[in-house]
């Protein structure tokens, strides 16, 4: 079976090379290809999904390969990148370039003709030491770093949400907490994004803006009321500057005009 990247997984006709395989490892994914968010997950949790050969029936079939992926930039994920994804990845960096009068010609290939006992061993050992953690990998710090710039360079709303122009507190006026209605929070979101110059990976309309700001781990509380969706703890980081500033015009405008009386 050839590899297939995760950019093709939303061809059935593709997809459906996947059954039974217990390995998908893909020489080079493209970074200007995204990927299917929802399929994505569907594959790689082992849910139900369906394929076909050409010309055949379509088939429901279980994926259950591990999928390892080489890329020199991390693709696009259509629908952003939230918790359930951000779990489901582990990124390796390599960042030493090899010079030349180190590399060896056709390495991979004599580590497997005459090395095959030891990659076994490496094999064996590194089963062993994931059974012994639950069946988790080990999370690398440099992987998680990697993660979370890849979250705020495909989402505007994550960028947004750590770029310092919100805060997670609830707004208090006139000594009453005050929720953000979702319309105010997508107003000040639309305002920082042309700011920014930023078109994202799709159009962010008032409900994709919703939606990323449910699916984010990063604080912002969300809430149905009886007069619309708010958001319980959001407040704009500038806005007791601004306050501020209102008051000590008016105080302002007040003393000049004491003085010209």
């Amino acid at each position: 079976m050839d590899c297939i990247p995760p950019s093709d997984f939303q061809d059935e006709k593709i997809r459906v090379g996947l059954v039974g395989k217990l390995l998908n490892a893909t020489d080079e994914i493209s970074s200007a290809s995204a990927i299917t968010s929802e399929l994505f997950k569907k594959i790689v949790t082992c849910n139900w999904t369906k394929g076909r050969d050409l010309y055949k029936s379509v088939v429901k079939f279980k994926p259950q390969a591990l999928h390892v992926m080489n890329a020199n930039g991390l693709p696009p994920l259509k629908g952003g990148l939230g918790p359930a994804d951000k779990r489901r990845f582990r990124v390796i960096p390599f960042n030493r370039r090899i010079p030349k009068e180190e590399r060896i010609r056709h390495l991979g290939e004599r580590i497997v003709h005459e090395e095959t006992d030891l990659v076994l061993a490496w094999a064996v050992d590194g089963l062993l030491r994931v059974a012994r953690n639950g069946w988790l990998f080990t999370e690398l710090a440099a992987s998680t770093d990697l993660i979370e710039e890849w979250q705020e360079n495909l989402c505007p709303v994550t960028g947004w949400l750590m770029s310092g122009e919100v805060v997670f507190e609830t707004p208090v006026v006139d000594g009453r907490e005050q929720p953000v209605p979702k319309k105010e929070a997508y107003r000040w979101f639309k305002t920082w994004a042309r700011g920014e110059d930023l078109r994202g990976d799709q159009p962010m309309g008032p409900n994709t803006f919703t939606m990323r700001m449910k699916a984010t781990d990063l604080g912002p509380i969300w809430k149905h009321t009886n007069k619309g969706a708010v958001f319980l703890n959001l407040r704009q980081a500038h806005s007791d500057v601004i306050v501020l500033e209102q008051r000590a015009n008016v105080i302002k405008l007040h003393e000049d005009h004491k003085a010209g009386a």
